[in-house]
């Protein structure tokens, strides 16, 4: 490692002089988190749920086109710069499945762009990078449904934070956003990140498989040396039943044996008498 080097997105600067051969480093970035963690709300009312803006489409349009979601995504968003129009025009020349469409500020300014089903619009940097003038209102507005030329949608300041959860579902949202693992290349482009729930299932699938794994390789080990114990047991162990079985047959053995020299001693007596009389 030298001093700058980036290690799992940590960037590690060693001052005044780089380490020395065997020095160690524990980087423990969350170990004390919990340490100074505090609860600093005592009522559900301190929680800023509602959204600063609100969006509305006009009664007057001619489309299916909704308000699906609208977010405050960045520092770009001032309220000052509503009440906005959002106005759709007509077909974009350059692509059919496009409609061009203006935003006009309180102030007067217009801003011109191209939305496509499933776009959102006012932060273009995330959603159109690619945009000849890319607009960064500072918020994020998705449609459910088609705008036709000259339906209009409007964004206002909220009136009544009570009756609105925008900043509660941009929360709940965090859900479906794949930040996880996420990581900047070489080249400024981003990885691929995963959600919490699919974070979450693939850390408990690898935990299970492995305990599984761990679990078949201890009932394969258990197996493995009560074999080999029993083989062992099998060329060194003594079975005191076959051994009892044994001294029985050496017993008998030797009662045979002794009646054997019994009998021909007997003969030898009677053929001495039978030479002397």
């Amino acid at each position: 490692m030298r001093d700058g080097d980036s290690v799992d997105g940590f960037k590690i600067n060693f001052s005044p002089s780089g380490p020395g051969a065997g020095d160690t480093f524990l980087l423990e970035p969350v170990a004390q988190a919990a340490v100074d963690m505090k609860r600093v709300l005592d009522t559900a009312s301190g929680i800023a749920a509602a959204s600063p803006i609100t969006a509305s489409t006009h009664v007057n349009n001619k489309g299916s086109a909704t308000i699906g979601t609208l977010y405050a995504v960045n520092s770009s968003l001032n309220t000052a710069q509503a009440p906005m129009t959002i106005t759709f025009g007509a077909v974009d020349p350059a692509d059919s499945a496009r409609r061009l469409y203006t935003v006009t500020l309180a102030d007067g300014t217009a801003l011109t762009g191209s939305w496509r089903s499933g776009q959102a619009i006012g932060n273009d940097a995330a959603n159109e990078p690619n945009a000849a003038t890319p607009i960064n209102l500072g918020l994020a507005l998705s449609l459910n449904g088609v705008p036709r030329e000259g339906d209009q949608v409007s964004i206002d300041p909220t009136r009544f934070p009570a009756s609105n959860n925008g900043n509660a579902k941009a929360f709940l949202n965090i859900q479906n956003e794949p930040f996880i693992g996420r990581r900047v290349q070489s080249d400024g482009s981003i990885t691929v990140g995963a959600t919490i729930n699919d974070a979450y299932a693939s850390a408990m699938s690898e935990i299970g498989a492995r305990v599984q794994g761990a679990v078949y390789l201890s009932g394969v080990s258990t197996s493995v040396a009560a074999e080999a114990e029993q083989q062992r047991s099998g060329q060194a162990g003594v079975n005191l039943d076959e051994e009892a079985a044994r001294l029985i047959q050496f017993q008998q053995a030797y009662q045979a044996a002794a009646k054997v020299l019994q009998t021909a001693q007997t003969l030898f007596s009677e053929l001495l008498k039978l030479s002397g009389g």
